[in-house]
């Protein structure tokens, strides 16, 4: 328990512990010497007493109402100890010599955060002191490097972490390149003090306001619990607004970023090449590309403008903004929605072309392969634009991409092959050629620009790998389906070559595509059944079997139950263990 003295510093009265309030009293003291002999000194005394009562004015709510020894402390290391001012008690008097005898010291500026002129953390503006240069600019230059360079944000985090706060005098002048003598001193306080008694009246009418109404009558419970109910109604608004900037400084920072990927693609000769067969004009292209970064981009914005008027109590208003904002967006979604439509107009319509073929053999069985790609690629004179020739398998998982052919650029694609049951007695190949337009017509002519090429006779079906779209069509996606119907009671040998276009055949065994290959497989009744399998498992994508303990995983690659990939040769025999173990 400690004894409390009650004290009135510049007008406010503070309960304080009477420890601490012997070194509050010292602390003036000393003060008030230093600055006895100063012209100005009894209004720097006053501005000092102003300034510790704001400072301690912070330190007391209606929980703690007293003054502690802490709270003292932390008011003399924000105001700076006297040794800061560059003077001392036993130098009071040498003061001038001194003064004179360091005029010509080069002045170390150092670099702090200003807190009296933040708008967030005060780095700019510290910047802007350092570098003697109008904060607006500093601020200006870093809101454009974190909306068009990215980086600028993370580096103002940085910078926001490392650099220390000015909280003393001596810290403010250091900050601004200014000497630590009393004529600066004396005019960093009236500069500060002059916000300082502008906060102290603001903050007194608060006072008096929340506990009078407007008529100037206390205020009863009621009106308090309004007054109490509008406080959190302002905190919850200044949440808002925070929530608001993050929000659009998200949706700015990925517009700007997908900006300048589009950017970077649109130089790749393959995205050029994408926006000439998609859209009809490539003026098209750059209206829907501008109408969409306006669409997006005038909302985020006004969001941030929103956002920042709430977090920081701006009651500035600007008509000709918001009717601004509202045209240019009007027009960016105009723009949006005539290239969408423009373009979405020409996939209205599906046009279908039909290629038939019939043929009969005597023979034990026919043989369905793929002209493979390299060979297709030799006979066309088709010269491959992808670099990694990692694939193959990329050709096929894009399934379109662009090659030349006879030194013609064209867009190249992947047929898909289905085999179900004919209706006579001979083979069928059903070539479907498939395309969009905006109206029937111009969808068939398009299906009828499809190039491809086949070979059937009685001894086999021979498929091309590959079809592709003549120069100057229009991509409208293109497709081209095989049809092989085969007479019940016939049988078929599915060479491997097929792996790349054969597609989703049904079998009575629910055989994978791939694990049908390079097998015989007989049409009945209930739909192709597999005479060489030599006790293939049933279902095996997905279903284990008992007897071998063996499932097929999706790569197609048997496994048996401990986890070991084993081989199988072609006709199903196990041959040896992988020597690449999975996990159990």
């Amino acid at each position: 328990m400690n004894k409390t003295v009650t004290i009135n510093i510049s007008g406010i009265i503070f309960h304080i512990e009477e420890d601490a309030y012997d070194k509050l009293s010292k602390y003036l003291n000393t003060i008030k010497g230093y600055f006895a002999s100063n012209e100005s000194g009894n209004e720097i005394i006053t501005d000092i007493e102003a300034r510790i009562a704001e400072l301690l004015q912070a330190k007391v709510n209606q929980v703690k109402q007293v003054v502690l020894m802490s709270d003292v402390n932390d008011v003399i290391a924000a105001l700076g100890s006297p040794e800061e001012f560059g003077i001392d008690e036993e130098n009071t008097s040498n003061k001038n010599n001194t003064e004179n005898n360091n005029a010509n010291e080069p002045i170390r500026k150092r670099i702090f955060r200003d807190p009296d002129e933040k708008a967030i953390g005060g780095v700019c503006s510290g910047l802007a002191h350092y570098f003697d240069v109008d904060v607006v600019w500093i601020r200006l230059a870093t809101f454009l490097l974190i909306f068009f360079g990215g980086i600028s944000l993370w580096v103002y985090i940085i910078l926001w972490i490392i650099i220390p706060e000015a909280k003393t005098t001596a810290d403010r002048l250091a900050m601004r390149g200014e000497k630590i003598n009393i004529d600066n001193i004396s005019k960093s306080f009236k500069e500060e003090m002059s916000g300082v008694k502008s906060r102290m009246e603001k903050y007194g009418n608060e006072v008096n306001e929340s506990f009078r109404n407007a008529n100037g009558s206390a205020r009863t419970g009621v009106d308090k619990l309004a007054y109490i109910i509008g406080r959190i109604f302002m905190v919850m608004a200044r949440l808002i607004g925070a929530f608001l900037i993050f929000i659009a400084v998200m949706v700015l920072f990925g517009l700007m970023a997908s900006l300048f990927g589009f950017s970077f693609s649109g130089n790749s000769a393959e995205y050029s090449d994408w926006i000439n067969i998609i859209f009809l004009e490539k003026s098209h292209y750059w209206f829907g590309f501008t109408g969409l970064l306006i669409t997006i981009g005038v909302p985020a914005f006004m969001l941030l403008y929103g956002g920042i008027k709430l977090l920081f109590k701006i009651k500035y208003s600007n008509r000709w903004l918001n009717i601004s904002a509202g045209i240019i967006w009007f027009l960016g979604f105009i723009m949006l929605v005539f290239a969408s439509v423009k373009t979405a107009s020409d996939f209205d319509e599906q046009g279908k072309m039909k290629e038939h073929m019939e043929f009969n053999s005597t023979s034990e069985f026919i043989t369905i392969s793929a002209n493979p790609s390299s060979v297709w690629f030799k006979q066309n004179n088709v010269e491959e634009l992808i670099e990694e020739d990692e694939d193959h398998r990329r050709r096929f998982d894009n399934h379109y991409f662009f090659a030349k052919v006879n030194n013609t650029k064209k867009l190249i694609g992947t047929p898909e092959l289905k085999i179900i049951t004919s209706a006579s007695e001979n083979f069928e190949v059903v070539i479907n050629r498939k395309a969009r337009g905006g109206n029937k017509r111009s969808a068939y002519e398009r299906a009828k620009e499809i190039s491809y090429s086949f070979k059937a006779d009685s001894s086999g079906i021979n498929l091309d790998e590959m079809f592709f779209i003549n120069e100057n069509e229009k991509f409208r996606v293109q497709e081209l389906e095989i049809i092989v119907k085969v007479p019940e009671g016939k049988t078929i040998f599915l060479d491997k070559s097929l792996h790349n276009i054969i597609y989703d055949v049904a079998n009575v065994t629910d055989t994978y595509d791939l694990d049908m290959l390079n097998r015989k497989w007989k049409m009945t009744s209930k739909g192709l059944e597999c005479i060489d399998c030599n006790g293939l498992e049933r279902n095996v994508h997905s279903v284990e079997n008992k007897e071998k303990h063996i499932i097929i995983d999706e790569e197609g690659v048997r496994i048996n139950k401990k986890g070991k990939k084993i081989i199988i040769n072609e006709d199903g025999v196990h041959v040896k263990e992988h020597k690449e173990n999975h996990e159990e």
